[in-house]
């Protein structure tokens, strides 16, 4: 199985995303390719998906992830 390219979809969730945080798009390549997740099979089923990486291992970059979570609760496919 080659590695699956973000549909459309995904690909405009992502710079809406990026938008209203300070999570990059497209991704900052650090040289590891993840295959196999979650958005991956959401991609498979026609269903647009991103991954977020918090900033750190302590922080939730509370008030940034709200204006995420409204993003993604207002976006229109």
């Amino acid at each position: 199985m080659g590695v699956r390219h973000p549909d459309d979809y995904s690909i405009r969730l992502a710079k809406a995303v990026a938008a209203v945080s300070t999570y990059p798009y497209p991704p900052v390549n650090i040289g590891c390719m993840y295959t196999g997740g979650f958005t991956d099979w959401a991609d498979e089923k026609g269903i647009a998906a991103l991954d977020v990486e918090l900033t750190d291992h302590t922080h939730t970059d509370y008030d940034m992830n709200l204006k995420v979570l409204e993003t993604f609760l207002n976006w229109k496919r």
